[in-house]
């Protein structure tokens, strides 16, 4: 609350007031070195702007994937698999941690590249919309 619009930089759960005082000298810190959720993550590193922009991109993926060509049980595997993937990401690790960094963007991958298998699926349909359309 007291960075909110800038927030306190990247890394910095430890960098907070209090932060980095310990429980008791055998416990470990009250704040872990992330929020181990996404969203908080990033508003507490990157603030409102940080916040609105993560919440901004995984708005526009959802929405690009409902206005695409590809068929729809592809479309709903692909829904689906984000889903899968934002569910840990708002639980588990920290957003920068490289290991999850890579299943994301290799999940991100696997997609598109099995998406290549829809293509005669998208052409039917294109073709088809293409062949119903009325003249002007």
């Amino acid at each position: 609350a007291e960075h909110p619009l800038v927030g306190w930089g990247l890394d910095a759960s430890r960098a907070i007031p209090g932060g980095a005082e310990k429980i008791s000298p055998d416990l470990p810190q009250w704040v872990p070195l992330h929020p181990h959720n996404a969203a908080l993550q990033m508003w507490l590193e990157l603030g409102v702007p940080g916040a609105v922009l993560f919440a901004v991109t995984i708005a526009y993926v959802f929405l690009a994937l409902g206005r695409s060509f590809w068929s729809r049980p592809y479309l709903a595997a692909c829904g689906a698999s984000m889903a899968i993937a934002l569910a840990p990401a708002f639980d588990a690790w920290g957003i920068w941690n490289e290991a999850w960094q890579g299943v994301l963007w290799f999940s991100a991958f696997l997609v598109l590249a099995l998406g290549r298998l829809d293509e005669p699926a998208r052409r039917s349909d294109l073709s088809s919309a293409v062949a119903h359309r009325e003249p002007p």
